[in-house]
């Protein structure tokens, strides 16, 4: 489904379906992320040169789409592999999470299938490269595109979850700090349901005073320390105050604020409280 904005509220753009054998389903959707998914635009870089800026390099959608076809749970399970675009990014959500060797420690060196034989069939018609390059190869083909690193969301069991961001409209100085971290393991929460990841307007209401740190959009002290402290004084002013909030008031990237949550919960200087949707920010002191 290709939305109009940054949430399933709004208006409905194109919406595909891709079902029956997998043969078919396979060329349907090869052909739909090769002529549907990549858009390019000139950008002025000098007076006499011009690049072209592309949204999302096609490859590197086909293999995430690709390996949700190949991962996903099949038996038991009737929930389709969802294929959301937004205005400022792509969302694939496939049933049924790591499997076998493979767990948040280990994610994405370890390798395992749960659908052998797919992954086979698959391999032998040319959909997959190799077994095991998948996340690799993504990550490359978005790097060379200077676009964020692709952000795997894992913390519900029952879906595995990949964001990637929208090259295109990615505001300037949020694409420098980071660049080595490919993948983003987000093995709790965050909050990067639709209704937090769409919010844009109006996000700075209830933090007013949280730069007095000198950790603010102006500041050129945003390292990891002084990061630390503003996100855990928002969290203190407000206990129900968004990833998406946090990383627009602190101009602080959304791939690096999930690192720095991580690195935070593991001081055990904060920690989530209830589900992902409905919870809240507990700061222990």
């Amino acid at each position: 489904v290709k939305f109009a904005g940054m949430t399933r509220a709004t208006k409905v753009l194109k919406e595909n379906r891709f079902k029956g054998n997998l043969i078919s389903m396979l060329k349907e959707l090869e052909y739909f992320i090769k002529y549907s998914i990549e858009n390019k635009r000139p950008e002025f870089v000098s007076v006499l040169r011009e690049e072209p800026r592309i949204n999302y390099p096609w490859e590197a959608i086909r293999e995430l789409a690709m390996n949700a076809v190949m991962h996903r749970a099949y038996n038991g399970n009737n929930s389709p592999i969802k294929f959301y675009e937004y205005s400022d990014r792509i969302e694939i959500d496939n049933p049924g999470n790591l499997y076998g060797k493979v767990n948040l420690e280990n994610f994405p060196n370890e390798t395992d299938y749960r659908n052998p034989n797919i992954a086979e069939i698959m391999l032998n018609l040319g959909y997959v490269n190799r077994f095991g390059s998948g996340v690799n190869t993504v990550s490359t083909l978005l790097e060379e595109n200077k676009s964020n690193p692709a952000e795997f969301l894992l913390g519900d069991y029952t879906t595995f979850k990949v964001i990637v961001q929208n090259a295109d409209v990615i505001e300037s100085g949020t694409n420098d700090t980071a660049k080595s971290h490919n993948v983003i393991v987000n093995s709790n929460e965050t909050g990067t349901n639709d209704d937090e990841a769409g919010t844009k307007s109006g996000t700075n209401e209830n933090i007013d005073g949280t730069n007095n740190n000198g950790v603010g959009t102006n500041s050129g002290t945003n390292n990891d320390a002084q990061r630390k402290i503003a996100i855990i004084e928002m969290m203190k002013h407000n206990k129900r105050v968004s990833v998406t909030q946090i990383s627009k008031s602190l101009n602080i990237p959304r791939r690096t604020l999930f690192r720095i949550i991580d690195i935070l919960k593991s001081e055990n200087r904060i920690k989530r409280v209830g589900d992902l949707k409905s919870g809240t920010w507990e700061v222990i002191e």
